[in-house]
Formats: C-alpha cells, structure tokens, sequence
C-alpha cells in the first residue's frame, strides 16, 4: 500500500477588519447612542456619550419638551487616530410642553469632534445649524 499525500486547500488567513473601519463603527454607535439619549431627552445618557455637555442647560432645555427625536440621514466621518469628525444631517422632531401638541420637524446639520479614550469613542464637541426651531414646520417634514 502506497501511501499518497493529500495536499491540503488554501485558505486564506481571514485578517481582521481594518482599524479605521472598525473605529468608524464604534464613532457611528456613538452617534446613534447620542441620537437616542436626546430622543429618550436623557441627560445622564447623553452625558456618557458627551462628557463635558452642559447637564443643567440641557436638563433644563428637555424640561421645556413634551417629546423630541433626532434622526441622522447621513454621516461622513474622518478618523485619525484617536479623534474623529462627524458631519450629520438629518431632521429633529420636537413637541412643546406649551402650545400646539404638533410635532415640529426642522432639517439639521450637526459636527461633532469626538476622540477615542481607553478603547471608547465620546464626543468633545457639537456644533447644531442655527435656527432650527425657528425654522421648523408641522408635521413630518416630508
């Protein structure tokens, strides 16, 4: 009996994602985690993701809501290292306490300057377009 050797398939060692791509993910996950905290009008939540956001002006800006929504359209974002910039756009949904039980939709564009510590992305900065409640309309803004 003649043994015969068998030769083995290739396979190509599957390499991990890229840390761009991977870092992108996690800076997008922080936006959507931001997006939810100002819909839930949380501030203990949008301070994990924001740090240095001011809680009582914000806690005192949720107070003035009946509900609110924050929707990202798009996001293009640039990593370098360990800082990022988002630029979003999207619509913010917003009922008042006072007045018209409507909700009001405003397109919005943000910039967020965020940066990587211990492994986390968290924001530094928002920068929102001006006039978004001014200009806002009933109904969804279709």
């Amino acid at each position: 009996v003649v043994a015969a050797e068998v030769p083995r398939a290739v396979v190509a060692p599957t390499s991990p994602a890229p840390p761009v791509i991977e870092d992108r993910a996690a800076v997008r996950e922080t936006l959507d985690h931001y997006a939810d905290a100002y819909a839930g009008m949380d501030v203990r939540a949008t301070a994990a993701v924001w740090p240095s956001v001011d809680r009582r002006a914000l806690t005192r800006a949720f107070a003035t809501l009946k509900s609110q929504g924050l929707t990202f359209d798009s996001c293009n974002i640039n990593v370098n290292d360990t800082s990022a910039t988002a630029h979003c756009r999207g619509t913010v949904q917003f009922v008042r306490k006072i007045g018209s039980p409507t909700p009001l939709t405003a397109p919005q564009e943000w910039r967020f300057v965020m940066r990587k510590l211990g492994g986390t992305w968290t924001i530094d900065e928002v920068t929102a377009t001006r006039g978004a409640m001014a200009s806002a309309r009933a109904g969804t803004g279709s």
